[in-house]
């Protein structure tokens, strides 16, 4: 009697050591295709083209965002004009402005969302650079 409650311990051990490989395996693979459909756009550059570009890209983020200091803080008075083209040649320049100021903020706003995706792709490789990390972490992440 003391045989078959000992066997059917075991056996019941080994269907639980089963399901938790199985469901292990499962984690692991449905974490590695999320990973997969990441869209990383600086993927296929090498780490050195990678810091020369995130250095030169920080440089030029500092220049436009001095650009932008400079849109924003200006002001355009609008004058009351007499004649209609006046008005129209009045309307223009005000506009001139306004567009200045929003190509200045979109140029600004692009390079500080490249600098961040450059910021994500270096951190995907440090952490890719620790094997038994990344396999721990894609095993027992939920």
């Amino acid at each position: 009697m003391m045989d078959r409650r000992q066997s059917g311990g075991v056996g019941l051990l080994a269907v639980l050591l089963l399901l938790l490989v199985v469901a292990g395996a499962w984690n692991f693979y449905r974490n590695l295709a999320a990973e997969r459909a990441v869209h990383r756009p600086f993927q296929s550059y090498a780490d050195t083209d990678l810091e020369v570009l995130t250095a030169a890209l920080q440089v030029d983020s500092r220049a436009q965002a001095t650009r932008y200091e400079v849109a924003a803080n200006q002001r355009s008075l609008v004058g009351k004009k007499g004649y209609f083209d006046e008005q129209v040649a009045e309307f223009e320049r005000v506009q001139r402005v306004g567009d200045t100021k929003r190509r200045a903020q979109r140029d600004l706003a692009g390079s500080r969302v490249t600098l961040r995706l450059l910021e994500e792709e270096r951190g995907y490789r440090v952490r890719e650079e620790k094997p038994v990390s990344v396999f721990l972490e894609r095993l027992l992440t939920l």
